[in-house]
């Protein structure tokens, strides 16, 4: 057991010694360098702790908790020796033998700012569409929503029906709602992300008489729609009401 944490700490203490050395090299960033040795040194110690918690079960005659804190030492001393060579293969562009996948070692806020780029790529690419996903030409369906839903406009209204019932919607939309007749809007629930100048609803009928009504809960770029701020998301609605 001292040889395989001596062997570690070894490994760790040349490496961070040499990182210096490394940082020299014109192609090196030396944050990467300052990154990389707290990568290290986090693994190492963690493998250190758990040959510590052998050493204590053993001293304490414990030997299932010892046999089970082996099996966490293995695993601890293999992450750490990983993280020093995809370190290594890192810096000095050569293929980790233990990666299969091209693994870099990276510390959690560059993960996250990848996962948050990946994410943002994804939504770029695509493809929003143009127009409405649903028109309404006629009266055979009034009710409308649940589930998910991404694109240009959500519902469009070329015909004058009872009323437009819209629940618990979530919709990535550039705009949520248009009417080309007179109707009355009512949104139930919901969570709606829209762009700047997005609207839950467009009544192009330049008709007053036009209603919009919100019940429970309704969320707009992840703000709590409220009478106060409703009037933003809306483009020639002269009566909304809040219930």
């Amino acid at each position: 057991m001292k040889k395989f944490l001596a062997l570690v700490l070894s490994l760790v203490m040349a490496f961070s010694l040499a990182a210096p050395a490394f940082a020299a090299t014109p192609e090196i960033d030396a944050d990467n360098i300052s990154a990389s040795i707290g990568n290290v040194s986090t693994d190492a110690s963690a493998a250190v702790d758990a040959a510590g918690d052998i050493c204590d079960s053993l001293k304490a005659k414990d030997y299932e908790t010892a046999l089970n804190s082996t099996f966490d030492f293995a695993a601890k001393l293999a992450k750490a020796i990983h993280t020093l060579i995809c370190t290594l293969a890192d810096l000095f562009d050569f293929d980790c033998p233990f990666c299969t996948d091209d693994v870099v070692v990276e510390d959690d806020a560059d993960k996250d700012e990848a996962d948050d780029k990946d994410e943002a790529d994804d939504k770029e690419e695509a493809p929003r569409g143009e127009g409405a996903g649903i028109v309404v030409e006629d009266d055979s369906q009034t009710t409308f929503g649940g589930g998910e839903y991404y694109g240009d406009v959500y519902l469009q209204a070329d015909v004058t029906v009872a009323q437009l019932v819209i629940m618990d919607l979530t919709a990535d939309v550039n705009n949520l709602v248009v009417l080309n007749e007179r109707n009355t809007v009512i949104i139930s629930g919901g969570n709606f992300t829209l762009p700047e100048g997005g609207k839950l609803i467009i009544d192009n009928t330049n008709d007053l008489t036009t209603q919009a009504c919100f019940l429970g809960d309704i969320y707009v770029n992840g703000e709590l729609l409220t009478p106060a701020n409703v009037d933003q998301y809306l483009e020639g609605v002269e009566n909304p009401c809040f219930y």
